[in-house]
């Protein structure tokens, strides 16, 4: 199974957390820790991704703790059905040997976040400035222009959110997940198959035909496609849509050429627009 790099990474800082954790029985039990006032837990000391006892209120990310009795006790055999147990952590048997494991807020399109992108904007004009104090005025200048183009980017996607919401849209990819949502569009294809595209697998053929069903059913009225890859599955998917006479939207991963951030997003919402409208 090949792992994207931010889950990848997102992994190998988890993990730390909980060998630790199995190694390391916890300092008190359940019962003592309901008892426990706000503040009291705040200041129960843990072992997380940092690799050492600190206070819960000074980890520096959020953290689960699967503990050796804990895995004992369920009876898992493998690290995918382990990281069932995660809150946030989704995972999906794509066939008899691979898994699709993604990790909810881990979606590495930011682009199509457009609140992110403004956050972005902030830091960078901060590090510019930081590089060259002698340009602050211009930095800030041209990082507040930004702004405001993203802010008529982000006013436009709301109006478009009242005729989008509750529609059902398939994808092939998690690409275009961040503007879907903010779109309030339901993505009806299974996470087995757009996570298993996005990692450059297969699936199996039920869960192949499970993803055409929500073509050929008329449960997605939009199919929203990875434009950068292909294979034989994602073409079968396009062509049910064909078929089904459903407008395929294209998205990419990375900026077209001949395109500027804002106007590459703005097509994107104007294309998805335009293919519910006709």
């Amino acid at each position: 199974m090949r792992v994207r790099p931010l889950l990848a990474a997102c992994l190998v800082s988890t993990l730390p957390g909980l060998l630790y954790a199995q190694q390391t029985p916890p300092p008190r039990e359940p019962s003592d820790l309901a008892r426990l006032s706000i503040e009291e837990l705040l200041k129960v000391e843990v072992t997380s991704v940092s690799r050492k006892e600190q206070r819960a209120d000074s980890v520096p990310a959020a953290i689960y703790v699967i503990t050796q009795d804990d895995i004992r006790r369920s009876g898992i055999r493998t690290l995918p059905e382990l990281f069932r147990l995660v809150p946030g952590v989704q995972v999906a048997q794509v066939n008899a040997s691979s898994w699709a494991v993604s990790v909810r807020g881990f979606n590495e399109h930011m682009f199509y976040d457009l609140a992110t992108m403004r956050k972005v904007v902030d830091a960078l004009v901060a590090d510019f400035t930081t590089a060259d104090r002698s340009h602050a005025a211009l930095f800030a200048q041209r990082g507040a222009a930004l702004q405001q183009k993203l802010v008529t980017l982000q006013t436009s996607e709301l109006n478009l959110s009242g005729a989008t919401a509750g529609i059902g849209v398939a994808i092939t990819e998690p690409v275009p997940n961040y503007l879907l949502a903010a779109l309030g569009m339901k993505i009806v294809t299974p996470i087995a198959f757009s996570e298993a595209i996005d990692q450059g697998t297969d699936v199996s053929a039920a869960v192949l035909q499970q993803t055409l069903g929500t073509l050929t059913s008329g449960e997605a009225r939009l199919l929203v496609y990875n434009v950068q890859t292909s294979g034989s599955q994602t073409d079968a998917v396009l062509a049910a849509a064909k078929k089904a006479g459903i407008p395929a939207v294209p998205v990419s991963e990375t900026l077209p050429p001949g395109f500027d951030y804002v106007t590459w997003q703005k097509g994107v919402l104007a294309t998805i627009a335009q293919a519910l409208q006709g």
